[in-house]
């Protein structure tokens, strides 16, 4: 499955450069690699939770799919930048309606 996910990505073109660090033998190596030869069936299940979240999708409905058990587990899984964060909070209602 990983590597059908690999080829799909590789025929969309997702082919831009990303710098991975791995420690071998105690020691860190920079590695350059193309995103499609990175991409898993876990990659897959991440994009789904962070997209999810971002459509405000209900957590425990996306921890029942994703099978997380713990909020910490689950909001450390979810990929977010700062913008993103401060993007859902702006559209959140608590923060849009006029206070009489």
């Amino acid at each position: 499955m990983n590597r059908f996910i690999k080829d799909i990505c590789k025929k969309a073109r997702i082919d831009e450069y990303y710098m991975k660090r791995m420690f071998r033998t105690n020691k860190a190596e920079v590695t350059k690699f193309k995103k499609h030869e990175l991409v898993s069936t876990h990659t897959a299940r991440r994009s789904f939770a962070t997209n999810a979240y971002k459509a405000k999708v209900p957590m425990l409905s996306i921890m029942k799919i994703t099978g997380h058990k713990k909020t910490e587990t689950f909001q450390k899984y979810i990929s977010l930048s700062n913008e993103e964060h401060a993007e859902l909070m702006s559209s959140n209602s608590f923060f849009t309606e006029e206070v009489n």
